[in-house]
């Protein structure tokens, strides 16, 4: 069976974490032809970045870090990927809830994160 690329908008604007809000959670809605566990068919999670001072950053997909702490120094808006195993952020195989977390933290400055979009491979 062939597959093909796809992706999902978890959020269309802006959002900001720092002061009382370190933590972000969007909804990412699992396909049923989702393709799971190949070495080439990794997710990607892509976003705008805007650090306003020094920051760090990780990102967990269904409770699971797919991007460790991360270090962004100040600077202007500029586009960020990170690739993971969809395995590290589904241990448990294909047994999973139709809607998944995915979680931004921030404990340490102020940053701005645009327009996060999940690109995955389904089957055709």
């Amino acid at each position: 069976m062939a597959s093909i690329a796809d992706y999902q908008v978890l959020f269309d604007g802006r959002f900001t974490l720092g002061g009382n809000v370190t933590i972000k959670t969007l909804k990412f809605s699992m396909p049923s032809n989702f393709v799971f566990g190949t070495n080439k068919a990794k997710p990607i999670i892509a976003f705008k970045i805007t650090p306003m001072e020094d920051i760090q950053l990780r990102i967990k997909v269904n409770g699971q870090e797919v991007m460790g702490t991360t270090n962004f120094k100040e600077s202007p808006t500029r586009g960020h990927w990170t690739i993971f195993a969809a395995a590290t952020a589904f241990p448990e195989g294909d047994s999973f809830p139709s809607e998944i977390d995915v979680s931004f933290h921030c404990n340490t400055g102020t940053v701005h994160i645009d327009d996060v979009v999940i690109w995955y491979q389904v089957d055709q």
